[in-house]
């Protein structure tokens, strides 16, 4: 017997919608960065010497890795929201190798974009880290368990 067949219990929906709203604000985080025009400056040069297939290939790459990233995401939480323990051990152990980013020291900001893409960066591993809480406490643990199967 499927988890799908019971009723996603509402610990495990909110964990899911933190995990979602996770990614949205890393995300946006990565955006702020393509707004600093500091930073900006630095990457438009280096796509320049490239002329405008660099940019093209640029374009392409970061389309890419943001389809990927939402279709892993969306694989992995859709399987934590079935409750499959596979997809909670595999998202703990991004939690933990996130773990070590929260570790380094955050540079001192030196403008507001510096500030925004830090604040999103802390945003978004609290959300995170309480989604795992909730996915690896009771309620949200006992959807993971071994269900007999039903002949």
């Amino acid at each position: 017997m499927s988890n799908t067949a019971l009723q996603v219990p509402n610990s495990i929906k909110l964990a899911v919608h933190c995990l979602w709203a996770s990614v949205l604000i890393s995300l946006c985080g990565v955006l702020v960065i393509f707004l600093d025009p500091d930073k900006n400056q630095e990457i438009m040069k280096h796509i320049h010497k490239a002329g405008n297939l660099g940019l093209v290939f640029v374009c392409f790459i970061v389309l890419i890795g943001l389809l990927l990233v939402i279709f892993l995401c969306s694989v992995v939480f859709d399987g934590i929201k079935d409750g499959k323990n596979w997809a909670r051990i595999i998202y703990l152990v991004f939690c933990i190798y996130s773990l070590g980013f929260l570790l380094t020291p955050f540079k001192t900001p030196t403008s507001i974009f510096d500030v925004l893409v830090d604040l999103s960066a802390i945003a978004s591993l609290g959300i995170k880290y309480y989604a795992v809480f909730l996915i690896f406490t009771s309620p949200g643990k006992e959807w993971f368990a071994k269900k007999p199967a039903i002949e």
